[in-house]
């Protein structure tokens, strides 16, 4: 259960060595997350730092993940099957609680990883000739942990940052809306 605890969003990547980094595992605990009606609506699409499909990934990221994911070793895209429906919230529930499981066998593997957001939709979707209809839900950067004296000041301040959560009271309570919400 550490795992739960000791994952987090990591800005130090060493890009060394990444043809032996194995997300075999990873992949496969994102496949067993629970899905609504077992619909495994999911779609993973990994690029290995080095290709030309990682770098219009890269290229398609924000400016600002771009300082710390070019030494990431691998980029999982996580999108969705065409949406149709009106099921999009289970869908992106289901997409997102398997990144959840990457994540964590990331972590448990001991790989640095690093969920992100910021990116150009049209771009990713090009890069990666994922149909129009279909949404990318999130990014996962995987890869081995890196010297963190090289990291730039700013990102050795974030990445030696403490981890820290809210009070239980600011996002739970029983039986109606908390006071802190």
């Amino acid at each position: 259960m550490n795992t739960f605890y000791s994952r987090k969003s990591s800005v130090n990547f060493s890009d060394t060595d990444c043809e032996s980094l194995s997300i075999d595992a990873v992949v496969d605990a994102a496949m067993w997350a629970p899905s609504s009606r077992n619909r495994q609506p999911w779609r993973m699409i990994a690029v290995r730092n080095g290709s030309e499909k990682f770098t219009k990934i890269l290229n398609a990221s924000s400016e600002s993940n771009q300082v710390w994911l070019k030494n990431s070793c691998v980029i999982i895209t996580f999108c969705t099957l065409e949406i149709d429906d009106l099921n999009i919230n289970k869908i992106f529930l289901d997409v997102g609680l398997a990144a959840q499981n990457a994540m964590l066998m990331a972590t448990e593997n001991g790989f640095a990883n690093h969920p992100y957001g910021g990116w150009k939709e049209d771009l990713v979707k090009d890069a990666l000739n994922i149909p129009e209809k279909s949404k990318v839900v999130m990014l996962l950067a995987i890869g081995k942990e890196g010297d963190a004296d090289q990291l730039p000041q700013d990102l050795y301040v974030k990445h030696t940052k403490v981890r820290e959560r809210d009070s239980l009271e600011t996002h739970f309570s029983w039986d109606k809306w908390g006071e802190h919400f």
